[in-house]
């Protein structure tokens, strides 16, 4: 890996020198902004609508008929839909931002734990005004997402929801959040099947377009959407978590950690990424002799893989054990060098500029 690592390195090196950019094919990039849209983002969304109404179903039938069984379908859902939105979290343009859409779903990071105490006192007051899917539209978007159903299903007093008439409010509450995830993800996804929509924003840049003039500025922004996603996981869901060492590690704000879903969802965030690059064939914009970018993407995502399968059993305790972390060290590793072969090398060669990275600073 080593190796790897630095001959990555020199070939950065060699695209930042002068007259290292490579002149894109003159369809490449109307191509890829076309089949990003229909082979990721769409069926990324359309799958997403299909979990959270396949949860609202789950939840329902729980309420109706509390059990351990009914509980321990409800939470297997949970996981499904966990995974659909993590492989579009790194979608953070286009219909998903109107109205706060993204954070309506998943209001993370939750600092200084604000959110949950208000799903907390829902519960505890048992607030019949966060009943039903409209009236939780008008709530604060802490309180309607995965964060908020997660802590429904899998957080402290939970498990009475598989005892009959114990703990009906909350049910009812986790029923309500999964309604107002299925409409939410339900109008994104339609959204972007709109012939005038967002779709058409990507698509047709011009002089009348109001954001893009290019596809190569498009390009850009699809890009810079890969980039972010290596840095936030990166920096937020596991620098920030990991702290300086392991007597400064906090597992307890870790994504999905009640759940015992964090390392899950960082894996299919990461995969995202890759599934991303292929299923929009960013390589055809460059020439034969950049053909090695699609392996090396694919061994640092797969190095990110093979090294958090030995934290995957308990990463809460991997935190705080000294030999596991140096296996989150080589995830930090593999996660700079997907992110410099995506952001530097591609973008060098292909004279693309991401430029400011929404993350940077924070």
């Amino acid at each position: 890996m080593p190796f790897v690592h630095a001959a990555l390195a020199f070939l950065l090196l060699a695209a930042a020198l002068p007259g290292a950019a490579a002149a894109a094919p003159a369809d490449a990039y109307p191509r890829i902004v076309e089949r990003t849209i229909t082979e990721f983002i769409r069926p990324g969304y359309n799958r997403l609508a299909a979990e959270a109404k396949a949860m609202d179903a789950a939840t329902s039938a729980l309420c109706s008929e509390p059990s351990k069984e009914t509980l321990s379908a409800a939470r297997g859902q949970f996981a499904d839909l966990v995974d659909a939105w993590s492989r579009v979290e790194l979608l953070r343009f286009g219909p998903v931002r109107e109205d706060n859409r993204y954070e309506r779903l998943n209001f993370w990071p939750d600092r200084r734990s604000l959110g949950l105490r208000q799903v907390q006192r829902i519960i505890s007051t048992k607030d019949e005004s966060a009943i039903g899917a409209d009236a939780l539209w008008d709530k604060s978007v802490a309180v309607q997402g995965l964060g908020a159903l997660e802590f429904a299903l899998f957080g402290t007093g939970a498990d009475e929801l598989a005892e009959p008439g114990a703990a009906d409010f909350r049910c009812r509450y986790a029923q309500s959040i999964a309604a107002r995830m299925a409409a939410t993800a339900g109008d994104i996804a339609a959204d972007w099947t709109k012939a005038d929509g967002f779709s058409a924003v990507l698509l047709q840049p011009g002089d009348d377009n109001p954001v893009y003039r290019t596809h190569g500025e498009v390009v850009q922004d699809l890009l810079r959407a890969m980039t972010e996603e290596m840095q936030f996981v990166r920096d937020l869901k596991l620098v920030a978590i990991m702290g300086e060492d392991a007597r400064d590690a906090n597992p307890r704000v870790a994504p999905f950690r009640r759940a015992g879903l964090t390392v899950a969802a960082i894996k299919a965030n990461v995969e995202s990424v890759l599934a991303m690059f292929e299923k929009g064939d960013f390589i055809s914009a460059l020439g034969e002799e950049d053909a090695w970018l699609s392996q090396s993407l694919r061994f640092e995502v797969g190095q990110v893989f093979q090294s958090l399968g030995q934290v995957e059993d308990d990463f809460g305790k991997a935190l705080r054990d000294e030999e596991k972390r140096k296996f989150l060290d080589l995830v930090l590793l593999s996660l700079h060098g997907a992110k410099e072969s995506i952001g530097d090398y591609y973008a060098g060669r292909t004279g693309l500029a991401i430029g400011f990275n929404s993350f940077d600073g924070d």
